[in-house]
């Protein structure tokens, strides 16, 4: 009998392919772990910079309102699909509800048709 046999040499192949593709999974995750930090933001890896209103002094706080009164806000939404924005389901919902207040108020007596068809507010 030789130190070598079929069975034995079958085996040991079969422990050195298991052990090569631990060694390979394990160096896949270290490569994955390594290229995933140039993906992330740098916020994660960094300790906050910014303080909490309570820590800041007045001078950086006047600066932040200055800094904040500069804002403008566009109130012009010709051209914006508000339903692909809003989702068809969440306006039709609103529809209904908008109809049912305005039936109410008409049944209530609180609202009369004027020359255009709108409905607006009875005058007392």
């Amino acid at each position: 009998p030789s130190a070598f046999s079929p069975r034995k040499n079958a085996r040991l192949l079969s422990i050195n392919n298991q052990a090569m593709k631990t060694v390979a999974a394990l160096l896949l995750l270290a490569m994955m772990a390594c290229t995933s930090c140039a993906f992330t933001t740098p916020s994660a890896f960094s300790p906050r910079t910014h303080h909490s209103v309570i820590f800041m002094s007045e001078e950086e706080a006047s600066a932040e309102k200055s800094t904040n009164e500069g804002v403008v806000v566009d109130d012009n939404f010709d051209g914006v699909d508000i339903q692909r924005l809003l989702g068809k389901r969440r306006l039709k919902k609103r529809m209904r509800k908008n109809k049912s207040q305005l039936n109410k108020m008409i049944r209530e007596g609180k609202v009369v048709q004027d020359d255009n068809g709108d409905w607006v507010p009875k005058e007392d």
